[in-house]
């Protein structure tokens, strides 16, 4: 389960936030996660860009692991370019320790122009920056002095304390695809560019969490395409003698009456400039039986499934429900 609460909404961010994720232990969820946004907006008045934000990515997944004792808490997905990665060894081994070993932590190399420019970065080097960070991390999680020599980062016999709640640290999950790459939702194909990004997956990353969508160019991933770069994400783990599990991740919106839609259009109303229409071309927008058909029809060339994290494009106490006793279920009765 991952909360999206738009501060957009008017609603109180960090306590509806704490109010769900301490109902989705209730109710025996395994995971929640959270998104990763450092401005208010980018690109205004532009197609498929955010013009609404919420509360900062770690220190939310702080406050969430001090309120629970067993639920898994994850980023989907922190971008690593925007921080130091020494900084983030440290940041992350904290909040792993502080949860007892429940962080999950997925990680990308950011999307948003407007973003990379604010930071002075240059966005052509956020890849590399990626793959180093990751690099980085790993080596101070193991909390023995270590050096590192990279186009970016470089150190001698640095150690960072107190290490992660687990001596390996937590496990981590890649995401992959920009909303805006045409190759990816308008004629997807397999080109070098993406194999690139698939093998850094295979070499890199304990999951892969695809995008699946587009706010952009409204439409979901075609499942063909889904199907073809995940066997090549398995043949790079192959070759590099990893294993990689696969991540399903949609947002969604459960109808069963007219107060549903309506407040469905609302939610919408936060952050996508389409039609409902191109809503529900988008995102996993109907009812229960409608999402899951859905869900599965968009996996439907991928030979495993390992998790399931529903994003609710309006979090409520009732979508967190309705996920529970009747997507779940429906899940459960296909898996």
């Amino acid at each position: 389960m991952r909360p999206a609460v738009w501060t957009a909404s008017g609603s109180d961010a960090f306590g509806l936030e704490l109010e769900l994720t301490e109902r989705a232990e209730q109710l025996g969820f395994d995971a929640v996660f959270f998104g990763d946004r450092m401005l208010a907006e980018v690109g205004a008045g532009e197609r498929g860009v955010y013009n609404s934000t919420h509360t900062e990515l770690l220190v939310t997944l702080s406050a969430l692991a001090a309120r629970t004792s067993r639920i898994r808490l994850g980023s989907l997905v922190l971008v690593v370019p925007f921080r130091h990665p020494v900084q983030l060894a440290k940041m992350t081994a904290s909040l792993d320790l502080l949860s007892k070993g429940r962080l999950i932590l997925g990680v990308g190399s950011g999307w948003s122009d407007a973003e990379f420019a604010a930071l002075a970065i240059d966005k052509r080097e956020a890849a590399a920056r990626l793959v180093e960070g990751i690099e980085v991390m790993r080596q101070l999680w193991r909390g023995e002095p270590a050096g590192y020599q990279g186009e970016f980062y470089s150190f001698d016999r640095l150690s960072v304390a107190p290490g992660p709640y687990r001596p390996e640290g937590p496990p981590i999950w890649l995401g992959s695809f920009s909303p805006g790459r045409r190759t990816i939702w308008e004629a997807p194909r397999l080109t070098a560019a993406v194999d690139r990004v698939l093998r850094r997956v295979g070499i890199c990353a304990d999951g892969w969490a695809p995008l699946l969508y587009s706010t952009r160019v409204a439409r979901s991933i075609d499942p063909e395409f889904l199907g073809l770069a995940w066997q090549r994400v398995q043949e790079h783990a192959g070759n590099a003698g990893r294993a990689v599990e696969f991540v399903f991740s949609h947002w969604f919106y459960a109808i069963e009456n007219a107060e549903d839609e309506a407040a469905a259009r609302r939610a919408l109303s936060w952050f996508f400039p389409g039609s409902f229409e191109q809503a529900k071309a988008t995102y996993l927008i109907g009812s229960p039986e409608e999402i899951v058909e859905k869900a599965f029809r968009l996996v439907s060339r991928v030979d495993r499934l390992d998790w399931m994290i529903f994003t609710m494009l309006g979090p409520s106490l009732r979508q967190l429900e309705l996920l529970h006793s009747r997507i779940v279920p429906l899940v459960r009765e296909r898996s």
